[in-house]
């Protein structure tokens, strides 16, 4: 279970779902998955970064990293 995936998913179809590996193999899926969850990271985690171009660094960072290796 990962809780990230399941954040936006929830984000994504306003619908709380746990996602399978079968659901994030298939590719339009997990492009689906992968851009709600830099919307997450960029304007919920991060909002409190005010200059976009930091922010956006901040968000890449994130989302390879995880969101709370961000300092």
């Amino acid at each position: 279970f990962n809780l990230d995936s399941a954040k936006s998913f929830g984000n994504l179809y306003k619908k709380k779902k746990l996602v399978t590996g079968r659901y994030l193999y298939d590719s339009t899926n997990n492009i689906a998955m992968g851009t709600a969850y830099l919307h997450i990271l960029y304007y919920r985690y991060l909002k409190k970064i005010k200059n976009p171009d930091s922010r956006l660094y901040c968000a890449i960072a994130a989302y390879n990293t995880g969101s709370g290796n961000i300092a």
